[in-house]
């Protein structure tokens, strides 16, 4: 790309291109960023720029731009691919995506699964164009699309967590929300699979059915016991009562004859 006119030369549609003619546009201070895309000039690996227009005395000069070293991008989001380190388990990421839905940084599971990875894509239907891109520049970023629920939420604007089936068809604990970049429109999504992320949460509706079940078991123990031993009492309270009633009836004769013979009497 060096000493190439970049408004009729022939990388005049790259994003080089882009950043300069952005900054063009721009007031002093100001600055342009490009979106990560294909760079011919780099053997068509992922490339990105931020521009400046460069004025003195108020008259512009030129534009200064500096390419955007993609792989730091990747080394933040992946936390230098010490996934579990930053908490985020066997099966967290966190990942960027554009409007267009492309990812714009690595997918972990490229990263610790490429055959495994490919497997997956190329049964969800990744067209070959795709997978070859994907295998040769070692990246996820451009051409892997990322077709769920959440991401169709997070460019509509919206942020929140959700569970959904992920680009791998894998249900996930997503969190997404937009990233406020001014001149960029670009959306983090941080996702967990579902049986990891909420493994915690299964276990201990495990333990609390395992405790409800006890509880039910001991309560039927002692109601059983208890029971048996409150009709027990009560026999021999009804008993008693019965006995007692039959010396009243017994009484109650009694004063009835003594009644008849003072009537008599």
């Amino acid at each position: 790309d060096f000493a190439t006119n970049l408004l009729t030369g022939p990388y005049k549609g790259s994003g080089l291109a882009n950043a300069f003619k952005g900054a063009l546009n721009k007031k002093e201070g100001e600055h342009f960023f490009t979106e990560i895309n294909k760079y011919f000039p780099s053997y068509e690996s992922p490339a990105q720029f931020v521009s400046a227009p460069v004025y003195v005395d108020s008259k512009l000069y030129g534009v200064l731009v500096f390419q955007i070293p993609v792989a730091k991008i990747n080394h933040i989001m992946t936390g230098n691919q010490k996934w579990k380190e930053q908490g985020q388990g066997n099966s967290g990421e966190t990942y960027i995506i554009g409007k267009d839905k492309s990812m714009k940084s690595l997918s972990r599971f490229l990263a610790e699964d490429e055959k495994g990875f490919f497997t997956t894509m190329k049964d969800l239907g990744v067209v070959q164009e795709d997978l070859d891109y994907m295998k040769a520049k070692k990246t996820s970023a451009v051409v892997a699309k990322i077709e769920t629920s959440g991401a169709e939420k997070v460019i509509n604007g919206e942020k929140g967590f959700a569970i959904f089936p992920d680009y791998r068809g894998v249900n996930v604990l997503s969190a997404f929300k937009p990233l406020h970049i001014p001149g960029l429109e670009w959306f983090v999504l941080s996702e967990m699979d579902e049986d990891e992320a909420l493994s915690s949460v299964y276990y201990m509706q495990k333990v609390i059915f395992a405790l409800v079940a006890f509880a039910m078991f001991i309560n039927f123990l002692m109601s059983f016991f208890f029971s048996g031993s409150i009709s027990k009492q009560l026999v021999t309270l009804s008993t008693k009562l019965q006995h007692a009633a039959e010396s009243l009836m017994s009484a109650s004769k009694g004063v009835s004859l003594g009644a008849s013979d003072l009537s008599a009497s």
